[in-house]
């Protein structure tokens, strides 16, 4: 597939009007997620699960270099699509995280360049539609002044790459990474207790660059808030928090006239005007089948969406952010249903 292949690689932003989905490929590529019970796909069921994806009107792709056999299996998964006579969707990969470790700004540079090499030949894309860095914390301007985005920004100039961008985890990341004009692409964690990115008019900053597409990531909160009860919320928080968000989401289920906790945490997601598509992930097609049934359903309506940002409770910063939860939650039981997004951290 070359750079005159035709893919959803090739469609504009044109204005984020409230957000679709886009597939993460984690679970497709290695065994993901503390909800996985049934493991990672064989080849097979990975590429069946991305054709009836796209087929069913998904039009964005999520992996990354680290993910192990997500690129190469996309990389069938695309031949597969256009076997089939169907438009190939776009596909957005991050580069290799052991830039971490390079010694200089020139064998970072090195890494990069591998990275987007390797990509290509998995994905079997050229030119790459996006490609982000994993973190603008540890991958942007603070590693060694910022070779990495520099490189990335060079190869779009030379039409390696259609559109860059970044992973983030924090807002000031996307605050920092919307004032490069070369962005084009932000990906970040968003969930109905992250209050986060309201405190920081994170909606204001993109509304002044309509160009940037946005994917929000981890709108289960690593499971815990579609759990049945609070035995997998991290302790260290404190049993009263976990009691009081559940039982808030609980309430929004019914009044809203909700299918369930996961069908309120993806209508409040797809409600924000600034997030393009929300990131979800499926390891098996009965997974995928329930997620896009879900993507049936409307969106929260602004009413609503105040609504939520009214009763949820304010959380601890850190129950935002998994890295910080030191006692890892246990999934066990009922909650098997596999709703986690990829990089849902």
């Amino acid at each position: 597939m070359d750079a005159e292949t035709t893919s959803a690689g090739d469609l504009g932003n044109e204005g984020r009007k409230g957000a679709s989905f886009a597939l993460g490929t984690v679970q497709l590529g290695l065994p993901y997620g503390a909800a996985n019970v049934t493991g990672m796909p064989s080849e097979e069921q990975a590429v069946a699960i991305v054709c009836e994806a796209v087929a069913a009107g998904v039009q964005s792709l999520d992996t990354a270099h680290g993910y192990e056999l997500s690129q190469k299996r996309l990389g069938i998964a695309m031949k597969e699509l256009e076997s089939r006579g169907l438009s190939l969707p776009q596909v957005v990969t991050k580069l290799d995280t052991s830039m971490s470790s390079a010694k200089s700004a020139e064998e970072l540079t090195k890494i990069v360049n591998a990275s987007v090499d390797n990509s290509k030949k998995q994905l079997g894309l050229n030119p790459l539609h996006v490609v982000c860095l994993h973190t603008w914390e540890g991958h942007g301007p603070s590693l060694h002044g910022g070779a990495a985005y520099t490189r990335l920004k060079e190869l779009k100039a030379q039409g390696a790459i259609k559109k860059i961008g970044t992973s983030t985890y924090f807002p000031s990341d996307v605050i920092e990474a919307l004032k490069d004009p070369a962005t084009d692409h932000i990906q970040l964690p968003f969930n109905l207790i992250d209050y986060r990115w309201r405190q920081a008019n994170i909606a204001e900053a993109l509304a002044a660059r309509p160009d940037v597409t946005v994917h929000a990531r981890s709108c289960f909160l690593q499971g815990i808030l579609v759990a049945p009860n609070t035995n997998c919320w991290p302790a260290r928080f404190g049993r009263e928090i976990a009691v009081a968000i559940l039982g808030a989401i609980e309430e929004l289920v019914v009044e809203f006239g909700r299918k369930n906790k996961a069908d309120l945490c993806l209508a409040y997601a797809r409600a924000q005007p600034w997030i393009t598509e929300v990131l979800v992930g499926a390891e098996t097609i009965e997974q995928l089948q329930e997620l896009l049934e879900l993507r049936s359903t409307p969106p929260l309506t602004p009413e609503q969406v105040t609504r939520v940002e009214s009763i949820i409770p304010m959380a601890h910063p850190e129950l935002l952010n998994p890295a910080k939860w030191h006692d890892k939650p246990s999934f066990a039981g009922s909650y098997a249903t596999g709703l986690l997004g990829p990089e849902d951290a």
